[in-house]
């Protein structure tokens, strides 16, 4: 999962997913690589779950939150500044072998990058204090995982859907579907936002989400599909 930018609902869209998934009785989890801005504890100030947390919450998981999440950073900053502020370089090793356990874990699992597809991990020089140049698009290609764009519904949508699946595919990513969130089915704008983006991207709009929906208007059987 990947958004056309911050704050577009990635977590909101993650937890229906497995939610929906969950209660049809499907065997689906949930694994973040990074997270920053983390809310923290009020006793003793270490950083908590947030986004896992309320997927957690949501879907009925009864994994620990802070478990499914590799990095958890305080600082509300891009990953690789918060990683530099804590001093805690973003290892893609510890991705793999953390995002292995959760597939063992789990049949189906939904994996949530941070802000959009260019959203950077680390940046620093290869060696003892760095990992070198790493991206969510690294860590995409290297898990061999497929794209679900979550998208606003509302003005820019357009450009900003489009690029993120171009992209995506010059990366040599597949984009398996679009979800349009914060849909209201009665405005015009919004249900041409969605059209638009489908003709121009190629791919599926799969579920369009009005604003304090509680769950995903698809069936289980068709979701799942989506899952390699």
């Amino acid at each position: 999962m990947t958004g056309t930018g911050t704050d577009v609902g990635k977590t909101y869209v993650s937890a229906m997913l497995v939610k929906k998934l969950r209660e049809a009785g499907f065997d689906a989890g949930y694994y973040k690589p990074a997270l920053s801005g983390a809310e923290v504890s009020p006793e003793n100030g270490a950083p908590l779950g947030g986004d896992s947390a309320r997927v957690c919450a949501v879907s009925g998981l009864q994994d620990a939150p802070n478990s499914l999440v590799s990095y958890l950073f305080k600082a509300p900053v891009s990953p690789h500044l918060a990683s530099r502020l804590e001093g805690r370089p973003i290892l893609l090793e510890k991705l793999e072998a953390d995002f292995a356990l959760a597939r063992a874990r789990f049949s189906f699992l939904t994996v949530e990058g941070s802000g959009g597809i260019v959203c950077p991990f680390c940046l620093d020089e290869a060696g003892e204090n760095g990992s070198g140049r790493l991206l969510l698009e690294d860590v995409i290609t290297a898990f061999g995982l497929d794209l679900l764009i979550v998208a606003d519904s509302g003005l820019g949508t357009i450009n900003a859907a489009a690029l993120t699946a171009e992209y995506a595919r010059l990366r040599g990513i597949t984009v398996k579907g679009i979800i349009f969130n914060r849909y209201e089915p009665d405005n015009f704008m919004h249900s041409d936002n969605a059209a638009v983006v489908e003709m121009l991207t190629g791919a599926p709009v799969i579920a369009r989400i009005p604003a304090g929906a509680t769950d995903l208007d698809l069936d289980a059987d068709r979701l799942v599909e989506f899952y390699a």
